[in-house]
């Protein structure tokens, strides 16, 4: 009998065949049980999968972890091992099911906590640990892939579009995507827009001028970004889409502060990772970790330096988002247990 008609044998009567179940959650490949799995729930009947929960007891182990994503649910407990991002395109186990998740929910996402690996830190660390383990991924890669899902919001086609070469990753997506895997999904804007608000393109609201959204305004600057910040560079020869700071997108680019910004006379600098950058060599646009430099003009605004625009117009420092104002400004209760059973709210504070 093969392992595939075996567990569903084991599942249909699994108050007797529960511990040999485990024994195969264990030892077959990952790939093939999460569909040896998938494929025998599919079988069962309601009181057949409560018999099924009762017999496993719950337990954080692979057991129950499978049993999860036979329902298309991502596990929230380390029932595949630790805990722990990885960097680049090197595959956990939590990879493996979010892969499968996204090809098996085809676009009708999103499905919350999609990263469970950062469902326990705050809100910055959150986002750096995003961010930062997916620098280096090379398009059409798996882990690239489940990023640009945006926790199955989109199909895996259209997120595996989002990571070939031409063009390749682009900033305000990759910073959707981490604030989508972030779990922040009470602040990011379901819609795609055009490329004519960079900030929206973020997914980040930015109507009547929000308290988390920090612009630069010359002279006038009372603080600067902090690691975990999203911080704005744009033309500075065009209008704001928000006071004081350049407006159109088509130069304008945004990226996730790493290192508290360091002023020194009329010099800034910190450092950041960011997605839409071209790399040497010609192959598309990625994710990398760099350093960035500004100096005061006369104009009152930092210019990026190094770093010139297809106009050869350098772009400034226009603005930045608070990540604790935003944590302010927006709050989420819910509690979940591991068979599914939850409640969740979300509501926006006014500030």
């Amino acid at each position: 009998m093969s392992n595939h008609a075996t567990i569903l044998e084991l599942m249909q009567s699994p108050r007797a065949g529960v511990e040999r179940l485990r024994e195969l959650a264990h030892s077959m490949p990952f790939d093939d049980a999460i569909a040896a799995f998938y494929q025998a729930r599919r079988n069962l009947h309601r009181n057949q999968v409560f018999d099924l929960w009762e017999a496993a007891k719950r337990r954080v182990d692979p057991l129950s972890g499978l049993l999860c994503l036979s329902e298309l649910r991502m596990p929230h407990l380390p029932v595949f091992g630790e805990f722990k991002l990885s960097q680049g395109d090197l595959l956990t186990n939590y990879d493996r099911a979010r892969h499968f998740l996204l090809k098996e929910l085809n676009g009708t996402g999103p499905l919350r906590d999609f990263y469970p690996e950062v469902r326990s830190l705050g809100i910055r660390d959150r986002v750096m640990a995003l961010a930062s383990s997916h620098v280096g991924c090379k398009p059409k890669g798996i882990r690239q892939i489940n990023l640009f899902g945006l926790c199955c919001i989109r199909t895996p086609k259209e997120a595996s579009d989002s990571t070939t070469p031409n063009p390749g990753t682009t900033c305000g997506f990759f910073m959707r995507a981490v604030l989508r895997a972030a779990n922040h999904t009470w602040l990011v804007r379901e819609k795609l827009p055009g490329q004519n608000n960079m900030i929206w393109a973020m997914g980040i609201e930015n109507k009547k001028a929000p308290a988390y959204i920090e612009t630069l305004v010359p002279n006038r600057v009372t603080s600067w970004p902090q690691r975990g910040d999203l911080y704005i560079v744009i033309r500075p020869s065009v209008v704001a889409p928000i006071p004081g700071a350049p407006k159109k997108s088509d130069s304008g680019h945004v990226g996730f502060v790493t290192s508290a910004a360091m002023q020194n006379g009329n010099r800034l600098s910190f450092e950041s990772i960011d997605g839409g950058t071209e790399r040497q060599g010609g192959d598309g646009f990625h994710t990398i970790s760099q350093p960035q430099s500004f100096e005061k003009g006369k104009n009152g605004f930092y210019h990026q330096l190094f770093k010139k625009t297809v106009d050869g117009e350098n772009r400034v420092l226009a603005a930045f988002v608070d990540l604790d104002r935003l944590a302010i400004h927006f709050k989420r209760d819910w509690s979940a247990s591991l068979d599914g059973r939850e409640i969740d709210t979300a509501y926006e504070v006014a500030v």
